[in-house]
């Protein structure tokens, strides 16, 4: 295995168990995984051709919202 792939998937087990730790769900979508990280940098535009991906992330954290406790 190459050290990048080594370095990236060491940086997503460590995002998995903050997230976890912290009750933050997480979306289990590998081709959506691969492809924003590599096409998309901070603070630049979302590229066209991956409008549909983030929709559907945005739409599901959405509904997520909805399910939880109001806060007060």
């Amino acid at each position: 295995m190459r050290e990048a792939q080594r370095s990236y998937e060491a940086n997503l087990s460590i995002i998995r168990e903050i997230a976890e730790e912290h009750g933050i769900p997480i979306i289990e979508n590998p081709p959506i995984a691969r492809a924003l990280p590599a096409g998309v940098e901070v603070d630049q535009k979302i590229p066209p051709e991956h409008f549909k991906a983030v929709a559907e992330i945005i739409g599901y954290v959405f509904r997520l919202k909805e399910k939880m406790p109001k806060r007060t």
